[in-house]
């Protein structure tokens, strides 16, 4: 990854870190990935900023498309910023037994 652009963004509310994202240049295709907001601000589009300044960036690196793996949460965030779904995934997650 050292080669690969990496660029990491946050946004603050109140002066205090409120949501983030990074974004992974491969091949022409921006990934979006870790986007990420504090539940106390939530609401505020600090994620959409957050992912408008993330695409508008990767085109100016000569990006010419943009993915993402969402969860059902990210939907309407995902929507709203253009984003299409394509197809399903299925993620696991293991649990510990307590």
């Amino acid at each position: 990854m050292a080669d690969a652009p990496v660029a990491f963004y946050l946004a603050h509310l109140e002066g205090r870190p409120a949501a983030c994202l990074g974004a992974l240049d491969e091949a022409g295709d921006c990934g979006i990935y870790f986007v990420a907001t504090m539940e106390a601000a939530r609401g505020h589009g600090l994620a959409s900023a957050l992912m408008r300044q993330a695409i508008i960036d990767a085109r100016l690196r000569g990006c010419k498309t943009s993915s993402l793996q969402a969860t059902r949460a990210g939907y309407p965030l995902y929507r709203r910023v253009g984003y299409l779904d394509l197809c399903a995934i299925d993620m696991w997650e293991r649990c510990s037994a307590d």
